[in-house]
C-alpha cells in the first residue's frame, strides 16, 4: 500500500510537471479557445461521467455475459468511469499470479507489467476540459538534453513532494521510477483518424489520449495481454462514445 501510494505522488507530480518543457508549452492560457464544443461535455461530472458509455453497451461491444461494474472516481478533479468484469480463465489467472508470485520472491524470474499482471478486464475513460487545439495536442518528442532537464527538475519537484516516511519507505528507488514514468511519456505514439488529433500514451499499461473539440478524453484499456489489440479497443470505444 506504501509503495502504491508512492507511485500516486510521483504520478501526479509528472503530471504536474506537464508533457512539454515550459519553452514549448503549447497552450497559451491568456487565449480564449475558439474550438467546437464536444457533445462529451454534457458527461464530465461525477453524476454523469458513466453515462458516456452504458454498461449495456460494452456487454455488446466485448460480448459479456457476466455482470460489469461501473465506478466513479476523479484524478486530479477529472471524472473517470472505470468498468470491470472477471474474464472466464479467472480462476486458471489467479492460480498463475501466484505461482508467478512465487517464483518472484525466489528470484527465479522478474516482476511482470501491469498489463500482463492484470486478472480482471478492465476499461477506464476520463474526460476533461481542454482548450488546446489540434495542431498542439500530441506532445512533442524531447531530445535528450530536454528529457534529462525534465527527469532533473521533477525528481526535486519529487522530492518536496514526498513525505519522510514515503522517502524511507522509497530509498533510492523515487528517483528510478520518476526517470522510467518520464522516459515512458516520452515514447507517446500520435494516432492518426481519431478525433481531431490523438497519441497513445506508454505511461501505466497505456492509454488513448484524444482531442474532440474542447474535450480531451483517456481511454485505458485491460481487455487483453496485447497492448497493439487495447490499441485497437481503446480507438473502437472512442468512435463508440461519438455514434451515441
Amino acid at each position: 500500500m506504501k509503495k502504491y501510494i508512492l507511485l500516486s505522488s510521483l504520478t501526479l507530480t509528472l503530471a504536474a510537471c506537464g508533457e512539454q518543457p515550459a519553452d514549448q508549452a503549447s497552450v497559451d492560457s491568456n487565449k480564449v479557445s475558439q474550438q467546437a464544443s464536444s457533445k462529451l461535455n454534457a458527461f464530465i461530472s461525477k453524476e454523469k461521467i458513466c453515462d458516456v458509455l452504458p454498461v449495456a453497451k460494452i456487454k455488446s461491444m466485448f460480448k459479456i455475459e457476466g455482470a460489469v461494474k461501473a465506478s466513479v472516481s476523479e484524478y486530479s478533479r477529472d471524472p473517470s468511469c472505470t468498468y470491470t468484469w472477471e474474464p472466464k480463465d479467472r480462476e486458471t489467472k489467479e492460480a498463475a499470479m501466484m505461482n508467478d508470485m512465487m517464483a518472484i520472491a525466489q528470484g527465479k524470474m522478474q516482476p511482470k507489467s501491469l498489463r500482463e499482471r492484470a486478472i480482471d478486464h478492465e476499461i477506464t475513460i476520463t474526460l476533461k476540459e481542454s482548450n488546446r487545439t489540434a495542431a498542439n495536442f500530441v506532445p512533442p518528442k524531447l531530445t535528450q538534453e530536454q528529457l534529462d532537464a525534465q527527469i532533473k527538475s521533477a525528481q526535486k519537484m519529487a522530492e518536496d513532494r514526498l513525505t519522510d516516511e514515503q522517502k524511507k519507505v522509497a530509498g533510492g528507488a523515487a528517483n528510478d521510477m520518476m526517470a522510467n514514468l518520464l522516459k515512458k511519456n516520452n515514447q507517446n505514439e500520435e494516432v492518426v483518424s481519431v478525433g481531431d488529433a490523438a497519441y497513445w500514451s506508454q505511461v501505466g499499461a497505456g492509454g488513448l489520449h484524444v482531442l474532440d473539440g474542447d474535450v480531451q478524453v483517456y481511454i485505458a484499456p485491460l481487455i487483453t495481454s496485447s497492448e497493439e489489440v487495447d490499441k485497437d479497443y481503446a480507438k473502437q470505444i472512442f468512435h463508440t462514445l461519438m455514434v451515441q
